[in-house]
């Protein structure tokens, strides 16, 4: 019903000049918006919708309480200043029932619930284009205020390792060579050089077996270089061996006991190298081309290298150390015992780690795999692990392993059934993160595609004894982000930044029916196109912040609650990461209860009727600033607190005003009506309850007799300007026997009208109402279908034109009036758009003007106290 300004013609200012002695000008006058602007039957111009709503709850008290429901066009937990527009209870045995208005240009509603021991969830839901039915189902398809882990990650089911393989990330399979059935025994005899030179180099025969003895020490080694002419030969080293150079066709053993010293060693692609327990090879730098198997200590002081060789193999159950880098390219390393280094860089390899893999510094992961069932560290000041950006390059962290260090950053696959911890977790547009378990951030985690199954992204705890998990201090989504929690996960965040793009997060439910959660002192939401956050087993604890009011939400399915407010228990592998809000002792809500208008209305007049005006809308114009019921515990409306303002008359002729509640019962009388702190009553021979605000707004606004220069006040820029303007402050106490219910002070069934003709002798006074408004028992009809009105009592059509434009409008908001002289559709270029296509378009056309309206900020800000 809010109805648009009315055809708010604008012929000359003259046009608003009233003669008493001419009487009422009842000659049709041309369309001041052009013969073709005209808008369509049927349109009421209205920019306020009606909303029926029905909210159901899951009782889980068995109707022995009542759940609070509070109805909110703003957030409450983001927004501590929103105030409930409607409120209501239900239980098992009733839902809440209730009408509301809304502006058009608000499109989503905020139920909040309060169930019996106080605990508060805030659901959204989005408003339904042109009003009508709103079913608001206030719980999901879980039952209980627990959630419970179905099932845990095990050595025998890990989901992350399962999706990894999904993905086609194969892993190596896991040798597990035994140390005597890959080293032979020693030799009885050793078998001779075939010949020997100069320069200490013994040539071995094909197939011969060599033995370099046990009295060879570190104090006197054995010096010569091995080589074979062809074929292949054996060297079993029991004492100390002094190398120096690549030496082709061997398979070399340190049994245990035996060592090798070098300074640069290669040892090449012909070669075989294999290390007994107890056996050692120390050099300064040491390059693998062959298969090598250490049982063992390999200790190098610089660097180790392993490149691509015809059998690409280093398997580990020893110790192997490197006191700079150890580097493997395009091989593949299996580890079940100490691999440790400075700095590890690892190019388009695979490793399997069943032990410990640690470095000092950094891991370079370029377009390598790591599969982890032990423990992998890195330096936890500054260490990072690197990628190239490579969508080859993955981590798969099985069950009960550990990844620790500084930071994982680029781009990368992540697959986690164990657990990790870093201080930082950043990543780039490749990347995947599928964690099953535990991973903890203790500073900053940035990442685009997140899985959570049973899983819990925090930063770890205080202490090993603490119960709480801390929040990650800061976690950013990048672009496009999607975050999916499966049966029961949780993010945990002091801040949770939301990037831009289409972002989705959303809840899934494979094995049970448990609550996913993300836990956030704020998520904010700063640049994205638009946001899903899909199912109501996803629960978002903590503020909700947007760029906007209305927030980017294409869909919001979540539940909102306060931080540390919500009934759930999140317990994933790592154990109970949120215990729940246990509530307080159940009751009843406690009534009485106030709500208020959302909206602030600003009603508009055209004074002509029932000709056209000069349609700048700044006739009359009176703002409600606030609405205020107090509701019983029945949902009836016991007191109303209204403030309305008149703020500006460009008419020059007297103008008086009204309100009447079409929807008070006939003939109600207040128990208290005053207005300013005066004792009122509403006007006598009225059928339906309506009260005579002024009778002459000039007087009342400018608080004095006006001269002939102050007719117009506050419509004319630079002109006669009345800083404090009128407030008429309104307290009703209504008899409960009266039955009013808080649908039935909605802003549709509050009718502001103005008098701009008192009665005489000959008819009634003349009123200009809302389109759609009848007139007072008090209001003459002798003018309808005069001068350019369309009005018809048979049809239920009030004050519109025969174009069917109306002489008086409500906008949902504070409106900035066009100056005077100034047409509307000059001021608002949306204005024409939304009466031509009845609606269709422009609902929020009052929000964008070119700055030809009236200043209303030099006015005195309304008190509402």
């Amino acid at each position: 019903m809010a109805a648009i300004a009315g055809t708010l013609a604008f012929a000359g200012c003259t046009d608003d000049v009233y003669d008493p002695e001419r009487g009422i000008q009842t000659e049709p006058k041309e369309n001041p918006l052009g013969e073709d602007f005209a808008a369509p039957d049927g349109f009421n111009w209205s920019m306020i919708n009606t909303v029926n709503l029905n909210v159901e709850v899951n009782d889980e008290f068995d109707g022995r309480y009542k759940y609070l429901i509070e109805v909110f066009t703003a957030n409450p937990i983001s927004d501590v200043s929103a105030a409930p527009i409607a409120v209501g209870t239900a239980d098992k045995d009733g839902n809440y029932n209730a009408e509301i208005n809304v502006s058009k240009a608000t499109a989503r509603l905020f139920i909040r619930q309060t169930d019996p021991k106080q605990r508060k969830e805030v659901y959204e839901y989005d408003i339904p284009e042109n009003g009508g039915a709103l079913e608001c189902k206030l719980y999901s398809v879980s039952t209980g205020t627990k959630t419970r882990a179905a099932s845990r990650v095990t050595a025998n089911s890990n989901p992350a390792a399962e999706a990894a393989r999904a993905a086609g990330i194969t892993e190596i399979a896991d040798k597990e060579y035994k140390e005597a059935e890959v080293i032979p025994a020693v030799p009885g005899t050793s078998d001779g050089y075939i010949s020997d030179n100069p320069w200490d180099e013994g040539v071995l025969a094909d197939g011969a077996e060599y033995i370099i003895g046990k009295e060879y020490t570190s104090a006197s080694p054995y010096l010569v270089q091995l080589r074979t002419n062809r074929g292949r030969a054996t060297v079993f080293v029991q004492g100390v061996w002094k190398l120096s150079d690549n030496h082709s066709n061997l398979d070399i053993y340190v049994m245990n006991g035996g060592k090798i010293i070098a300074n640069a060693l290669t040892v090449g692609n012909n070669n075989t190298l294999a290390l007994q327990s107890g056996g050692s090879l120390e050099c300064t730098s040491l390059k693998l081309g062959c298969p090598t198997k250490n049982f063992g200590s390999i200790k190098v002081g610089k660097e180790l290298s392993m490149n691509l060789g015809n059998r690409p193999e280093l398997f580990n159950a020893g110790n192997i150390e490197a006191d700079d880098e150890i580097t493997i390219n395009g091989s593949n390393v299996i580890n079940h015992g100490t691999l440790s280094a400075h700095e590890f860089n690892f190019v388009n390899a695979r490793i399997l780690n069943k032990a410990d893999l640690t470095s000092a510094t950094d891991i370079d992961l370029n377009g390598s795999q790591l599969f982890n069932y032990g423990n992998i560290s890195f330096d936890e000041a500054d260490g990072e692990i690197e990628t190239n950006n490579s969508t080859a390059t993955a981590i798969v962290n099985h069950y009960e392993a550990r990844i620790s260090g500084h930071e994982i950053e680029g781009g990368l696959s992540v697959y986690n059934d164990g657990f990790i911890e870093t201080s930082k977790f950043t990543n780039s547009s490749s990347d995947v993160l599928y964690n099953s378990c535990t991973v903890i951030v203790k500073k900053e985690f940035k990442f685009r595609n997140v899985t959570l199954n049973k899983g819990s992204i925090t930063a770890g705890r205080a202490d090993e004894t603490d119960t709480e998990w801390l929040p990650v201090p800061e976690i950013e989504t990048l672009s496009n982000a999607r975050f999916t929690l499966t049966d029961g996960s949780m993010i945990k965040a002091k801040e949770f930044r939301v990037k831009r793009g289409d972002v989705i997060f959303r809840a899934v439910n494979v094995t049970n029916d448990d609550k996913s959660m993300i836990k956030a002192g704020t998520i904010k939401f700063e640049q994205p196109t638009t946001v899903q956050l899909l199912s109501n087993n996803l629960v978002i604890e903590g503020k909700i912040e947007g760029p906007d009011r209305y927030r980017p939400f294409k869909k919001n399915e979540s539940v909102n609650t306060g931080y540390d407010e919500s009934k759930y228990t999140i317990e994933t592998c790592g154990g109970i990461y949120d215990e729940g809000n246990k509530g307080e002792e159940e009751k009843d809500p406690d009534f009485p209860i106030e709500i208020e208008d959302s909206d602030v209305y600003t009603f508009a007049f055209e004074d002509n009727w029932p000709v056209y005006g000069d349609f700048d809308m700044n006739d009359l114009v009176i703002v409600m600033s606030r609405k205020e019921l107090q509701v019983d515990k029945n949902g009836i409306v016991t007191r109303l607190r209204m403030t309305l303002e008149l703020r500006a008359t460009g008419a020059t002729k007297t103008l008086g005003a009204g309100i009447r509640f079409t929807k008070f019962p006939r003939n109600m009388k207040p128990d208290k009506f005053r207005i300013g702190g005066e004792d009122v009553s509403f006007e006598e021979r009225q059928s339906i309850p309506t009260y005579i605000l002024f009778g002459d707004a000039r007087t009342e606004l400018w608080g004095g007799r006006y001269t002939d220069t102050e007719k117009r006040i506050n419509t004319i820029v630079g002109g006669p300007f009345k800083k404090d303007t009128k407030e008429y402050n309104i307290i009703m106490e209504i008899p409960a026997s009266a039955n009013v219910k808080p649908e039935d002070l909605n802003i549709n069934h509050i009718d502001i009208f103005a008098i701009t003709a008192p009665a005489t002798a000959k008819g009634k006074r003349t009123e200009v109402h809302i389109a759609g408004f009848a007139p007072t028992d008090l209001g003459g009809t002798h003018y309808f279908n005069s001068g350019n009105d369309g009005s018809s009592a048979a049809e239920n059509r009030y004050y519109l034109s025969q174009e069917n434009l109306a002489w008086a409008v409500v906008i949902p908001q504070e409106f900035a009036w066009p100056a005077e002289n100034k047409k509307v559709t000059m001021v608002y270029d949306k204005f024409r758009s939304w009466i031509t296509t009845g609606g269709q378009q422009d609902n929020d056309w009052y929000r964008s003007h070119n700055q030809d309206v009236y200043p209303i900020e030099n006015l005195t800000p309304l008190n509402k106290d």
